[in-house]
């Protein structure tokens, strides 16, 4: 069975050994991006929080209610990794998992 990230598809279920072979071949190939593509990319998903941290406080601004406040804030801010999924940004803390990953591995 191939198992890449790329083949997965709903109606597969990976085992625990091949759950691991999957994000270790992910780890190996995000190990092997160019470090200018990985900075860059880290600078786009600031940027993505950093507007929707904004964007949730303007939101939520003027709602007398704070459960409502805190709903439109967590609503807003969970955009923002939707965001970052989508358009490709990388989040520091997901890099630092796979190179714990590869460190441990080597």
């Amino acid at each position: 069975m191939n198992t890449t990230v790329e083949n997965i598809n709903n109606e597969e279920t990976l085992t625990s050994i091949e759950t691991y072979i999957a994000v270790y071949k992910y780890a190996l190939k995000k190990a092997e991006s160019p470090l200018l593509k990985t900075f860059l990319m880290g600078i786009a998903a600031g940027l993505f929080v950093g507007i929707a941290y904004i964007a949730a406080v303007f939101g939520s601004r003027g709602l007398s209610d704070n459960g409502i406040k805190n709903l439109t804030f967590g609503f807003i801010f969970t955009l923002t990794i939707t965001m970052i999924v989508f358009m490709g940004g990388e989040l520091f803390t997901s890099n630092s998992m796979i190179f714990m990953l590869l460190i441990k591995k080597s």
